[in-house]
């Protein structure tokens, strides 16, 4: 059985300074990647600060670290399939939002 779900991450400007020529997409995925192992402190080269994770079910997080203690409560091992990632039109180097949409 898979589950169809979409994550929204709050990503904003600061960066690291190591990852500021990749585009928002490559940066996105790098950061669900990291999640997935669980690596919170690579995941945490992507984010901001004020970083704002959603899960579903409206479940807040601030940081990575959360999602893998709340992934370790309930499931043995989580991938995800990438389906699609996109970037909507628009965006800044402020401010740009990117989807993922996949399957567990």
């Amino acid at each position: 059985m898979t589950a169809s779900f979409c994550k929204c991450i709050k990503l904003s400007a600061g960066l690291a300074q190591t990852i500021s020529d990749m585009e928002p997409v490559a940066i996105f995925d790098s950061f669900l990647t990291a999640l997935m192992v669980p690596d919170p402190d690579t995941a945490r080269r992507y984010i901001a600060p004020n970083l704002q994770i959603v899960f579903t079910g409206g479940r807040g997080m601030r940081d990575p670290a959360e999602c893998a203690a709340f992934n370790k409560g309930g499931y043995k091992w989580v991938k995800k399939k990438f389906e699609a990632t996109e970037l909507v039109a628009g965006g800044s180097p402020e401010r740009t939002v990117v989807y993922n949409i996949g399957t567990l």
